[in-house]
């Protein structure tokens, strides 16, 4: 993806992989696949355009809380408001519910953000019931 200049997608990539590495017991390498996401972000590359962004943000969030890493909070924050930002443009609230509950790394990032105390309580009441 790199070569090809898509560096969305290699991010999306990437963010996978340290996942990935991650569960199979390489916590380090997850770690720095997840500082090279966090830096391109950082630097201003936009996630739009790739097939899952939040994904990236939820996979990220993954394996920076399981390093105890303190990036995670921000890094949830950041994926809790790009899913709720989403979620406001759905305006039938089932379809919204569903959008929020239905997708496996949707749900992921909306229950953890709340658990957290993380969630932006103007948009706590997007989801129809509680997460």
């Amino acid at each position: 993806f790199e070569a090809l200049a898509l560096r969305t997608l290699a991010a999306e990539a990437t963010a996978s992989l340290a996942l990935a590495l991650q569960a199979a017991g390489d916590g380090d390498e997850a770690l720095r696949c997840v500082d090279s996401v966090l830096a391109q972000l950082a630097g201003g590359m936009s996630l739009e355009g790739s097939e899952e962004p939040l994904r990236v943000h939820a996979d990220c969030w993954q394996v920076l809380k399981a390093h105890g890493d303190p990036r995670a909070g921000p890094c949830l924050q950041a994926g809790h408001r790009m899913l709720a930002e989403r979620a406001e443009r759905v305006l039938d609230a089932a379809r919204r519910d569903s959008f929020l509950r239905r997708v496996p790394h949707h749900r992921l990032l909306w229950e953890a953000a709340h658990a957290a105390g993380h969630a932006d309580q103007r948009l706590s009441s997007l989801g129809s019931s509680q997460p």
